[in-house]
């Protein structure tokens, strides 16, 4: 009794161990078939379409505007300011007094050295004649002749008007006052200039162009800028000057850039110095130029060559080698015999797809009816 038990424990134990594979065999099955596609479905695709019109190739930098020239106006002197005599906003030229100074302390120091001259100059006086009596030598003589050049050179060092007053070396706009009535000259305020003088009829935008780009950049390229300021106004200007050497971007990185120098059109009301804005170099640029979005350019990685996905009626594709022109931003031309405005192309293919693979595109939202 007990051997015929046990034998058909065991019998259950297999029969049941047997169903339980099979079920899980099914579920695998399933699962297969529902993760893989059969290979007759057509892969669903995004198109886009070949257009013709202008496109530019442009290395866009961020920037400050400023004046063409500019100066910021220290001082070393020890004196007070006694009178500031401009205001910001104010157009001054070149050698107009901005400032003076208290001029009290250089009048007394003055007073000590033209005294000291007239000593000077009656000790030489004696000493010329002692010499030619034979009374002192000639290293005497040279001795007071030397003291009495000094004190002129040091009295006509000591010019008034000129060390009392603080004045622009430019012409143009006072653009920042930092200097204070009855504070010393030598010490503005945070040690920012006294007076900023700026040309702000010629103003000028400085960039840091990556090594990366300054081969594209030449002088006299066009430029276009746009700033907050100037909404959706566009400045222009052309590129003036490129820096002959290069300098490092950030501690970070191994990266170098290059300035250059923008200078802004004449007449361009809408932008004013200080502001930030974005400069657009254009590189090249082309009127009825073949055009296809980036992101449909199929690049071989081994031969480099470029090749589009063309989409046909009968929603079959033939793959088309294509020289590349000018890129743009999301555009880029391209050149081909084969293609024609209003052709659809594949978004985004694959090396996937052959000649004569049918696909399937994919809804634009909102394209189905409900």
């Amino acid at each position: 009794m007990f051997e015929k038990n046990e034998n058909k424990v065991k019998w259950s134990k297999k029969k049941k161990g047997f169903v339980i594979g099979i079920g899980v065999l099914i579920l695998l099955i399933a699962a297969a078939a529902f993760l893989i596609p059969p290979k007759n479905i057509a892969p669903i695709v995004s198109a886009g379409e070949v257009t013709e019109g202008y496109i530019e190739e442009a290395v866009s930098i961020n920037g400050t505007i400023e004046g063409a020239e500019k100066a910021e106006i220290m001082s070393s002197s020890a004196n007070e300011i006694s009178s500031i005599l401009v205001k910001e906003g104010q157009q001054v030229i070149a050698g107009q007094t901005l400032a003076k100074l208290n001029a009290s302390d250089l009048q007394s120091q003055y007073a000590k050295a033209v005294n000291a001259l007239s000593l000077s100059r009656t000790q030489y006086e004696n000493a010329k004649l002692l010499f030619n009596e034979g009374a002192i030598s000639k290293d005497e003589l040279n001795q007071k002749k030397s003291l009495y050049n000094n004190d002129i050179l040091t009295v006509q060092s000591y010019d008034i008007g000129d060390k009392t007053s603080i004045k622009s070396p430019i012409n143009g706009t006072v653009t920042r006052i930092n200097a204070v009535a009855g504070k010393v000259a030598s010490s503005s305020i945070n040690s920012e200039a006294l007076f900023v003088v700026e040309d702000l009829n010629n103003l000028k935008m400085k960039v840091e162009v990556s090594e990366f780009d300054i081969s594209k950049i030449k002088v006299g390229q066009k430029v276009k800028i746009k700033a907050e300021v100037t909404g959706d106004v566009i400045i222009f200007g052309q590129v003036e000057k490129i820096a002959s050497t290069g300098e490092s971007k950030n501690s970070a990185t191994n990266e170098m850039i290059i300035p250059v120098v923008i200078l802004i059109d004449k007449g361009q009301t809408n932008i004013i110095s200080g502001v930030s804005a974005k400069a657009s170099i254009l590189i090249q640029s082309k009127e009825k130029a073949l055009i296809v979005p980036i992101d449909s350019i199929l690049e071989d990685p081994e031969t480099g060559e470029n090749s589009i996905v063309l989409l046909n009626a009968d929603e079959t594709v033939k793959i088309i080698l294509v020289k590349l022109g000018i890129e743009g931003t999301l555009d880029v031309e391209v050149i081909s015999s084969k293609l024609k405005v209003r052709d659809k192309i594949i978004l985004n293919p694959g090396f996937d797809l052959k000649d004569g693979a049918t696909v399937r595109i994919q809804e634009e939202a909102g394209s189905r009816n409900e």
